[in-house]
């Protein structure tokens, strides 16, 4: 199964839980591939059987900047048969109310383009410092959901 790991970061925090967790997904014997959410357009849907979408939330509980413009274009895309997991970092202590919001956002977007969420979304609180082994056990729980038969019930 073809994976995809794409994220948007303004400070480093996503992109390091997506390189993270590729590196982990390549390690358990998971062809996967990492890319910017910037560096990438709609055809790239077409390539990849399984999609794992990182993004930060800001503001009053938006996108990250650069995952506004995929965002909108997520409407020309078709993931009918496509498998999709979110993750996203966040601070829970200072912004409760939106905690994780974008996480949310993305999820409800590829639900509605016809994805297959395959796992509950990971929402990682950046004052916990078991980011790494939350990120683990996400990552165990969506290889085992994305194996020959993908049951979606992670």
């Amino acid at each position: 199964m073809k994976t995809m790991i794409l994220y948007g970061s303004t400070t480093g925090n996503t992109e390091n839980l997506a390189t993270f967790l590729r590196d982990y997904l390549v390690s358990q014997g998971r062809k996967t591939d990492l890319k910017e959410v910037t560096e990438t357009d709609g055809e790239l849907i077409k390539a990849y059987d399984l999609f794992l979408f990182g993004c930060s939330t800001w503001g009053e509980g938006e996108l990250q900047e650069d995952f506004e413009e995929f965002y909108k274009e997520m409407d020309k895309m078709d993931f009918n048969g496509k498998l999709c997991a979110v993750f996203g970092p966040g601070d829970e202590e200072n912004y409760l109310d939106t905690f994780c919001a974008a996480v949310d956002i993305i999820e409800k977007k590829v639900t509605q383009m016809g994805g297959k969420l395959v796992c509950e979304s990971l929402k990682i609180d950046e004052n916990d410092g078991d980011g790494d082994a939350l990120l683990r056990n996400w990552a165990d729980r969506v290889l085992n959901e994305t194996g020959d038969e993908a049951t979606g019930r992670c």
